[in-house]
This record gives C-alpha cells, sequence and structure tokens, in this order.
C-alpha cells in the first residue's frame, strides 16, 4: 500500500496533472486489473486523511491549499524563497517574498500563512508568508573566510545559502583571511540582521586548496 500511496500522490503532484477518474488514474499509472480493488482502497485512505480529494465530477485530484502550510523552505540567491509543501495540494509551491521569509534559510521547516496574490493564466495564485520556523536545516556551514575593514564574515559553499554569515570574534580561530572554514550558528537571520557564527574548524588554509 506505501508504494501504492507514493505512485499516487507523485503522479497528482505534477505540475502536467489532470483530474481524472479513478480507473484512468489507474491505467496512466499503469496498474493491471487485479491491483484495482488495492488501488481504490489505498484511495479512500489517502481521502480519509485529507492527502487527496474528489472534485466535483468525481475525479481525483490533491486538496486546495488551507491557510496554513508547513514546508521545506528553499531559499534563491535574489532574495525570495519557494516552500515546498510537506503534504502535497493543488496548488504546488508558495512562492516567499524576501520580506516574508521571518530569517528562514534553505532546507528550515517552516510554518507559513497563505496568501492570495491574483489570478495568473486563469488560475489563482498563492503566496507564503513565513510565521513560525518549527526546525532549522543545519547549523554548521563550510564557507571561505572573507574581511571588510573590521567585519568578518564568511561566504558559504553549496547551494541554498547566499548571504554572508557574519563571523564573532575571527582572531581567536587562529583563521586568516581567505581560509576555509566551519562556521557554526550562532544567531539565524532575523529582518534585516544576517546570521552570525562562530568558526570551529579551519579546514584549508589561503593558497593550499
Amino acid at each position: 500500500m506505501e508504494l501504492l500511496k507514493r505512485l499516487i500522490l507523485t503522479a497528482l503532484a505534477r505540475r502536467d496533472y489532470t483530474p481524472q477518474p479513478p480507473r484512468q488514474l489507474a491505467e496512466s499509472l499503469g496498474l493491471p486489473p487485479e491491483d484495482y480493488p488495492a488501488f481504490k482502497k489505498t484511495l479512500e485512505n489517502l481521502r480519509q486523511k485529507g492527502q487527496i480529494a474528489f472534485d466535483s465530477k468525481k475525479n481525483v485530484t490533491l486538496p486546495p491549499m488551507g491557510n496554513r502550510v508547513i514546508g521545506t523552505f528553499r531559499a534563491n540567491a535574489r532574495g525570495f524563497g519557494f516552500i515546498v509543501p510537506l503534504e502535497p495540494n493543488a496548488y504546488g509551491d508558495l512562492y516567499v517574498a524576501p520580506s516574508d521569509s521571518d530569517g528562514a534559510m534553505s532546507n528550515d521547516i517552516v510554518l507559513a500563512r497563505v496568501v492570495k496574490k491574483g489570478m495568473h493564466g486563469g488560475q489563482r495564485r498563492y503566496a507564503g508568508v513565513i510565521i513560525d520556523i518549527i526546525e532549522r536545516g543545519g547549523s554548521r556551514f563550510v564557507g571561505t573566510l572573507r574581511r571588510n575593514g573590521d567585519t568578518w564574515y564568511v561566504e558559504p559553499e553549496g547551494k541554498g545559502v547566499f548571504r554572508p554569515i557574519l563571523v564573532e570574534d575571527a582572531a581567536s580561530s587562529g583563521a586568516r583571511e581567505h581560509d576555509k572554514v566551519v562556521l557554526e550558528i550562532v544567531s539565524y537571520p532575523r529582518g534585516n540582521e544576517p546570521a552570525a557564527g562562530a568558526i570551529v574548524e579551519v579546514i584549508g588554509k589561503a593558497g593550499h586548496y
């Protein structure tokens, strides 16, 4: 049944999915006729849990967006981001404006309020306003130590973290500018205030990596 659940939810979450009757959906998934009773039972189980819905024509669809969504935040280099809902819904990922991210960083699990953003292509557009960070996605980052006057900061490597992280007391770590370091977050971003952290390890000296 778990495999059937994943097959159904994955199919319904596709952007090109069109609501269709149960039997047509089963056929599109390539299920043999003898599996149809188990398929119907799985659909009913998902419906009872609120993970799928049936429209007025009895077609299978994802449930409509509620006014609160829990999901994984994905940041973009241009400041905005998206929330990937933990439970698939009919409207997909939620756009989050830079001013509505509440200090969230990529891979954080967040709670967002859903707001309407007008119509586009005949479909209602929605966006998210993050109101709580349920779980942080990580507290340690690898990056390159930089200096601007008296201010030390780390430029994180990898995807998802695009803003520099301030470094508290860089001198005590023995690190030098351009060293590759591991940074532990001490305070997360809030509003216009960037994240701050402390160097816990120097993993590459400047000019040696």
